[in-house]
């Protein structure tokens, strides 16, 4: 290996098969049956009974159970605003709503949401915002790490908004600039959007760049590393009257960014609130959705190919189906394989204005670049204002659930809850845990090759809030993953052949490798790097991470025995959760990248 300064990390783990996880007792097998899925609508339970003028939600195990726990903003128009909505997984299928604490009694006009890890400690912080005027606008709930959360200083993030400066409508975290610390985009309407720094200990610094330069209405923003470069790019849409176009920021690296400003994906006007990327066709890079008209009525959606090499062409309904032709006054949008066919499908809410009724649209995936929408079945013919959605596994029996927050600024409404009953379909769902990167792995790519349907090809999925931190695969009738490959923000790459599907794993980021000495052929011997860093601490040090109770259901595997499988082993022989994988602990690279490596048998350790 030449001494180029920069040296690559890229892990081969050699391994058998990953054997099949349990996980309690609700990791359930995929029944055998038709390769249809269908969805039963949930009726009881808090979760699903509380009226609530909702318009965000978002997916998060904030309590690290290996359970999908539940937020939902709510935010009127008018008056007082009311208090958002926590829910525990109870583990069983059910939820608990939970009222005691800030994050579950503060009132306000409440837009949006997003799950993160903002200080590195392990343990899921809340981001919220809301378009009250004198009063803080973005709030971060820092996690205690016992289940409870604090509410840090207003100026903390953005500060105090004054009446006339503008509306906080969308956070989006991402880390920008590769430092393995997350930063945060707020899209706003009447006002400059912000875009803060994540500076560790000492908070958060406001950036002011080309990204946030001018007011422009800003409704919506996802974070994707569209060119696989490396660095997360954002996409903006904006919401105006009359429609204007909306943006696309290609991240260039050292905290700078330029704005696209030719094709179609950035020429395109419509009345914009809400965008998901995914990579539809499989096809190795991100294609995005756009969803238009919400309040100004039926309006045609954006569907824009990714061409691979940093443009996109907008598709149309003679190519994709409908998804490209029908109108309403939609709200939002995601990606999510609910069939484990192996393709991304596509979820579509709306509002109920104009001339059509407020339904969701479900989008089927044919497997050969073109969607089929979903006419029948209680997630699509359920009428009402449907502002929101998310996709989420929250019984971990492999197969993607829905959630749609409704009513809004129109009303209370009861929300949506619908279970996906599962099919024949195989499954492999993958969480990261960065330790030179974030520690959420905002920003991570992870890769399938499998064998479905006689055809081999790649599947991609970049973790971030949206999918619930979570990568989710469907396999269709593969029983196994030919290779799995994790991109890390951080660079270091990993690779695990032969992983059996159903199973729901937990892979951590090994240190970064270092030059250890030169040997006497001229190669380098590398050995992992110092402890990358330890938790950052915000303003408000009066909560500190703590260590699990005696009892409680937070899995814990530091300082476990080890079985021979690189489980963690609870006493009396229970597995926790969390795979502890292997991966190269010492590799020597030699010169010309000829030379052969060992795979240590070390343990990466938090």
């Amino acid at each position: 290996m030449k001494d180029s300064g920069k040296l690559p990390c890229v892990y081969s783990v050699k391994t058998n098969s990953i054997p099949l996880l349990t996980i309690g007792t609700c990791l359930a097998l995929v029944s055998s049956g038709s390769a249809q899925s269908t969805f039963t609508k949930i009726t009881t339970g808090d979760i699903v009974n509380d009226g609530g003028y909702s318009l965000g939600c978002a997916w998060g195990d904030y309590d690290g159970d290996g359970y999908l726990d539940l937020f939902v903003a709510n935010g009127p128009n008018a008056g007082a605003g009311q208090s958002n909505f926590l829910y525990h997984n109870n583990r069983n299928g059910t939820f608990t709503r939970i009222t005691a604490g800030a994050i579950a009694t503060d009132t306000g006009r409440w837009k949006a949401c997003s799950w993160a890890d903002f200080d590195n400690d392990g343990n899921l912080d809340l981001v919220a915002d809301r378009t009250d005027a004198d009063a803080a606008q973005v709030i971060l709930y820092r996690n205690n790490g016992d289940g409870t959360f604090a509410r840090l200083p207003d100026e903390t993030i953005g500060g105090i908004v004054m009446a006339g400066d503008g509306n906080s409508r969308g956070p989006e975290p991402a880390d920008y600039d590769n430092d393995g610390l997350l930063d945060l985009f707020v899209a706003r309407t009447s006002g400059l959007d912000w875009l803060f720094h994540n500076d560790g200990n000492s908070g958060f610094t406001r950036i002011t760049n080309n990204v946030v330069d001018a007011p422009m209405n800003s409704f919506n923003a996802s974070w994707a590393d569209y060119n696989n470069h490396g660095k997360p790019d954002l996409f903006v849409t904006v919401y105006s009257d009359p429609p204007t176009t909306n943006r696309l920021y290609l991240n260039l690296g050292g905290g700078s960014f330029e704005q696209i400003t030719s094709g179609s994906i950035a020429t395109d006007s419509g009345h914009s609130v809400s965008s998901a990327w995914g990579d539809y066709d499989n096809d190795g890079y991100p294609d995005l959705f756009v969803a238009n008209g919400s309040l100004m009525g039926d309006e045609n959606n954006f569907l824009y190919h990714n061409n691979g090499d940093g443009t996109f062409t907008r598709m149309t309904s003679d190519v994709v189906g409908s998804i490209a032709s029908d109108a309403a006054g939609f709200g939002s949008c995601a990606w999510g394989d609910y069939d484990n066919d192996g393709f991304l499908d596509l979820v579509v809410t709306t509002l109920g204005v104009g001339g059509t009724p407020g339904v969701n649209y479900l989008y089927h995936n044919n497997c050969d670049g073109s969607f089929t929408r979903i006419l029948t079945g209680s997630p699509v013919e359920d009428v009402g204002v449907m502002v929101n959605c998310a996709w989420g596994d929250y019984d971990n029996d492999g197969f993607l659930d829905l959630f749609v927050a409704r009513g809004g600024i129109f009303g209370s409404e009861n929300n949506s809850l619908y279970h996906n009953n599962g099919n024949s379909n195989n499954w492999l769902k993958v969480k990261c845990v960065g330790t030179v990167s974030n520690r959420s792995a905002i920003g991570a790519k992870v890769r399938v090759k499998a064998t479905i349907g006689g055809k081999t090809f790649w599947q991609w999925r970049e973790i971030n809030p949206q999918d619930a931190l979570q990568a989710h695969f469907g396999l269709g009738n593969a029983t196994n993953v030919d290779v799995l490959r994790i991109e890390w923000p951080s660079g270091i790459v990993q690779e695990f052949p032969n992983i059996a599907a159903k199973q729901f794993l937990t892979f951590v980021e090994p240190p970064r490798l270092q030059p250890l000495r030169r040997l006497a052929d001229g190669s380098f011997q590398l050995a992992p790097g110092p402890s990358p860093r330890r938790p950052v601490h915000f303003a408000d040090r009066r909560h500190r991470p703590r260590a699990p109770r005696r009892g409680s259901r937070r899995p814990h595997t530091r300082g476990l025995p080890l079985d021979e499988d690189g489980l963690g082993r609870r006493p009396g022989g229970r597995r926790s959760l969390r795979p502890l994988l292997p991966i190269a602990a010492h590799r020597t690279l030699h010169a010309g990248g000829g030379g052969s490596g060992r795979i240590g048998s070390c343990l990466s350790r938090l």
